[in-house]
């Protein structure tokens, strides 16, 4: 589906793999409801999101990919779960280190992070 500007994932809160992909639409998503199931998400393409509700409560994500949005990886990055083995946050225009996370991780490059 598209041009949806919501989405409630407290309608599959045993969900562990979440991909969204070309909703322009969209400007924040809560990932409070899946905070203790969702392992693995990606969002590509969402050019007007830039908010991702209880990203810092997400005790079971491993993995978080997102690409072409309004998120900025040094708001992001900083509130990243300590469950999180691997996030990459690709912006639109140019890619950005993140100098305030690089305490946090032992590899930062290009908006990536990696435990």
């Amino acid at each position: 589906m598209r041009d949806l500007d919501k989405v409630d994932l407290a309608a599959f809160p045993s969900l562990t793999h979440f991909h969204m992909e070309d909703q322009l639409k969209m400007q924040a998503l809560d990932l409070r409801p899946v905070s203790l199931s969702l392992r693995w998400m990606t969002a590509w393409n969402c050019k007007n999101l830039e908010n991702l509700v209880g990203i810092e409560a997400m005790n079971a994500l491993q993995f978080l990919w997102i690409g072409k949005t309004k998120i900025d990886p040094e708001k992001v990055v900083p509130r990243l779960p300590t469950s999180i083995r691997q996030a990459t946050v690709a912006v639109r225009e140019e890619a950005r280190r993140c100098d305030q996370c690089a305490h946090r991780f032992a590899r930062y490059s290009s908006g990536s992070v990696r435990r």
